[in-house]
């Protein structure tokens, strides 16, 4: 799916919204990694010829609802036209281009908790698409 590009009023505009998605992400994030790690710890002390115990089978059904959840948020910033960077910062994208045709590989990322939102760098692959003057 291709980009949407941002201005930077149309990234500040939109930032309140994405924050809160970031935040519900952020929020149920580590339950899934808490689940998985639970599952994996069960099935590493069971044996193959055991098969998967009802333990681990309600594990996994718990991971895939948590799962299709953050799926969900994940959809709703792409609808938006953000793309999440990582579970990590909880790190958003918004790609854009500013006004001068030297700057077409410019884009802006922001971080939930960060009190200016918004930070402008340069990405040095589009810039490689830029034409020469």
């Amino acid at each position: 799916m291709p980009h949407k590009f941002f201005t930077l009023a149309d990234a500040n505009r939109t930032l309140p919204l994405v924050k809160r998605i970031v935040q519900d992400i952020m929020s149920v994030y580590p339950r899934w990694k808490d689940l998985v790690a639970q599952y994996e710890l069960i099935a590493a002390q069971a044996r193959p010829d055991w098969g998967e115990s009802q333990e681990q089978i309600a594990l996994k059904a718990q991971i895939d609802t948590v799962a299709a959840k953050i799926n969900g948020f994940l959809g709703e910033l792409e609808e938006i036209g953000c793309e999440f960077k990582g579970f990590d910062l909880g790190l958003v994208d918004f790609h854009g281009r500013l006004s001068s045709v030297k700057s077409c590989g410019a884009g802006s990322s922001a971080k939930t908790g960060l009190r200016t939102g918004m930070s402008w760098r340069r990405d040095s692959r589009a810039a490689s698409r830029c034409p020469k003057s």
